[in-house]
């Protein structure tokens, strides 16, 4: 015990002379727009000699020092063309490959982990994790396809971008929304959680998906990003005219 607590007070001591080591090269304040935080190093509150604690934090959730992750309201829309794409093309082989491909990695995932094992886990180790949760609460592939499908529409039809590594983002969003799908699990004394969807754990989940998702093409994104398209004018067109009736009615 005494041997692990030195090594712990050694460990720390090194990683405050590389703080303020690093502190020294710190930028004057965050280089994020509009942000006049300082930078972890210079505040000596992390290693980054660009970025504050607070975007550090926002890019672990989001995937993007700048865009939030997407509301269900804005996902619908490409989620309702993705599912309607899926069903229209199941004899597509590249949506059949990475079915397969999904169902594949879900099945080798490895046992359903304990809440207290998944904690001090590696992050590899908890998008796996993540996984197996999917596969014993009964989440199909086409699920998964489904979350793959959306959130790249969503992203190629944006037009406003994450204002950094896309790559990033992408799995990022991914990985969050494929976690939504089995984030807990239900106990005989009541409801425990699973750590929230931030971190690397989130990126590997999304990496994990997206490679099995290698098969779907660029054109099935396009053709989902149509659909959703087609699908958003004709309510709003429908819709005017019932507003600027009801309207009508309430000035008499």
């Amino acid at each position: 015990m005494a041997k692990s607590h030195q090594k712990w007070l050694g460990d720390r001591a090194r990683v405050k002379a590389l703080v303020a080591k690093r502190a020294e090269g710190a930028a004057a304040c965050c280089t994020v727009w509009g942000c006049k935080r300082l930078p972890q190093a210079a505040a000596r509150k992390g290693l980054s000699t660009f970025i504050c604690r607070y975007h550090a934090q926002y890019h672990n959730r989001h995937g993007s020092y700048y865009k939030g992750t997407y509301r269900a309201a804005e996902l619908l829309p490409y989620k309702r063309a993705a599912l309607r794409y899926i069903r229209d093309h199941k004899a597509d082989k590249g949506l059949l490959a990475a079915k397969s491909a999904l169902d594949g990695i879900m099945q080798r995932a490895g046992p359903v982990q304990r809440m207290s094992d998944i904690m001090v886990m590696p992050a590899a180790d908890k998008a796996r994790a993540a996984l197996a949760r999917m596969r014993d609460a009964g989440v199909p592939a086409d699920r998964l396809l489904l979350v793959y499908l959306t959130v790249c529409a969503t992203i190629t039809d944006d037009s406003v971008g994450p204002g950094g590594d896309r790559e990033v983002f992408r799995q990022t969003q991914i990985g969050k929304a494929a976690h939504r799908l089995a984030s807990g699990y239900h106990t005989d004394y009541g409801y425990e959680r699973y750590p929230r969807s931030a971190g690397l754990a989130i990126r590997h989940l999304g990496q994990m998906i997206e490679k099995a998702c290698e098969w779907v093409g660029a054109g099935c994104v396009a053709a989902v990003v149509v659909m959703a398209e087609t699908s958003r004018e004709g309510p709003r067109a429908a819709s005017k005219p019932r507003q600027a009736a009801q309207g009508a009615t309430r000035g008499r």
